[in-house]
């Protein structure tokens, strides 16, 4: 199985005239069989999400990509031993950050989400804590979408953290057909236009004219060209927010 994997992340024009740096984050591997990704949305409440979502990001895909070769290929058994392996490395990115922290620092200061996605010959599944979200689809079947949607609290802007001390009651796993061929992680800034307006899936006039294109480049060209959408006008008109978006193409 091979994986066309293309990402970018731009910062919202919110934090650009605040002068904060974008607090998005993504990480992705292709380990063996196994394709991993995790797009992660740093707090804007918190003084340092940027660190505590690229820690995340890049922690939680390097460790899974230790022990993807382990995987079973059955989904009862996937689902025990994937479960367990991203509480243990969303455990370890938690605890490298608590000894990496200051004495009079404390977690919150370092909230982000979480959004991952797993992908085998047998299976995939997302694994989500929090907001932003994850759509895995087959070809021109835009109306056939495995989702992993934002959970949010008692109000709109409200989610949950990787940071939190009750961060497992809301780890959430998601498993999807691995006939699909594209996959995507987006945050909640990328949501606004890549997403339909049930984000129940993916808008087509956005993401069929993008894979087109990404059909033509290489992964290179095509991160640069999606990060340049990220930061155009026509998308910092749509939302301040950060945006963060990977794509996962399929290859045959």
């Amino acid at each position: 199985m091979n994986w066309s994997i293309v990402a970018g992340s731009a910062t919202g024009l919110h934090h650009v005239e605040a002068g904060l740096p974008c607090q998005d984050a993504f990480a992705h591997s292709r380990s063996g069989r196994w394709f991993i990704a995790v797009v992660c949305d740093g707090a804007g409440s918190a003084r340092h999400s940027d660190i505590g979502a690229r820690h995340a990001a890049e922690t939680i895909v390097q460790e899974l990509s230790l022990i993807s070769d382990m995987a079973p290929g059955g989904l009862c058994d996937a689902r025990f031993f994937w479960h367990k392996a991203i509480i243990a490395s969303i455990g370890s990115a938690r605890m490298q950050l608590k000894k990496q922290m200051p004495e009079q620092g404390d977690l919150s200061d370092f909230h982000a989400t979480v959004v991952g996605a797993v992908a085998g010959p047998d299976y995939g599944l997302f694994f989500h804590v929090g907001d932003g979200a994850g759509f895995a689809v087959e070809r021109g079947h835009w109306e056939s979408v495995a989702v992993s949607g934002p959970e949010n609290g008692d109000f709109a802007d409200q989610t949950f953290f990787y940071t939190m001390d009750n961060w497992r009651d809301h780890l959430r796993l998601t498993f999807f057909d691995p006939a699909a061929e594209v996959i995507t992680l987006m945050s909640d800034g990328a949501m606004a236009f890549v997403a339909n307006k049930l984000q129940n899936g993916l808008d087509p006039k956005f993401i069929v004219p993008v894979i087109r294109y990404l059909d033509t480049v290489d992964e290179q060209t095509g991160s640069k060209a999606l990060t340049h959408t990220l930061d155009s006008p026509q998308t910092h008109a749509i939302t301040g927010d950060d945006k963060t978006l990977l794509i996962a193409l399929k290859r045959s």
